[in-house]
């Protein structure tokens, strides 16, 4: 079996630089796919759990690269928010305190803002930029996005970006499965590399798993180091597909477990 595939029911799923110039529906139903920057994903104050949520139930203004979410309102934050019953009690009632985190952070990735009207609504500026300009995001199917949110927490988000992202090759234009670390994986989520953090990036991981985000496939190698040979245990990594991950949740494979932020 090849290490290497396409997907063909998330054709625009992809790890990229470049500009969304429209939203990707993909289904009757209306789910769409999120585009969600990579550019914050080692900063450990970024809350990418709150910016999701945002970003998720969020329009993007014509002609600019920026989205908008209106508080209160029709199809508003907390319009949205109320039909997310799967939603925790706590999350509902700290989101207008991350928010404003969100808003006090130094790269002004969401601003709060008032309309003519006084309408307060939300400018989400979530696109980082690569060196020639282009922004850099994955895009993460709305469904599988909201179950994330209602069940994980931000560092749970980050790692799945940065592992779509590390799958993900630009050149052939699809995902290969490959070797990752729990080490590597910290600290490029901004985590330091310590026995408490270690132990949060297996549960992580096993959440992805559980929930058929990814899959994980254990691997025994041999090793020759200076005439000696050592056995070495490396985890392999593969995104799994929407309709993967849909027909996962379908026969109750799901185990759902809750990670609280810490």
């Amino acid at each position: 079996m090849s290490n290497k595939w396409i997907f063909d029911d998330e054709f625009f799923d992809i790890s990229m630089s470049g500009t969304l110039t429209e939203e990707v529906i993909i289904d009757e139903e209306g789910w769409w796919l999120v585009p969600m920057s990579t550019g914050y994903l080692n900063d450990k104050k970024m809350d990418l759990e709150t910016l999701g949520l945002l970003t998720l139930f969020s329009n993007r203004a014509e002609g600019e690269e920026h989205r908008f979410l209106y508080e209160r309102g029709a199809n508003s934050l907390f319009s949205n928010i109320d039909k997310m019953e799967e939603l925790s009690k706590n999350k509902r009632r700290n989101i207008k305190r991350a928010i404003k985190k969100l808003a006090e952070c130094d790269n002004e990735v969401v601003e709060i803002c008032a309309d003519k009207e006084g309408r307060i609504y939300y400018k989400i500026n979530n696109m980082v930029k690569d060196e020639d300009g282009k922004p850099k995001y994955v895009t993460i199917n709305s469904r599988m996005l909201e179950y994330l949110i209602n069940t994980g927490n931000s560092n749970l988000i980050k790692t799945y970006c940065l592992i779509k992202v590390l799958l993900w090759d630009n050149k052939d234009r699809c995902y290969y499965k490959r070797p990752l670390t729990r080490d590597f994986l910290l600290r490029n989520i901004g985590l330091s590399v310590c026995e408490k953090n270690l132990q949060q990036m297996s549960d992580i991981l096993d959440c992805l798993t559980r929930n058929g985000f990814i899959k994980r496939e254990k691997c025994v190698r041999k090793e020759t180091i200076n005439g000696e040979v050592k056995i070495k245990t490396v985890y392999l990594y593969e995104i799994l597909t929407f309709t993967e991950w849909n027909e996962f949740r379908k026969e109750g494979r799901s185990l759902k477990r809750q990670m609280t932020k810490k």
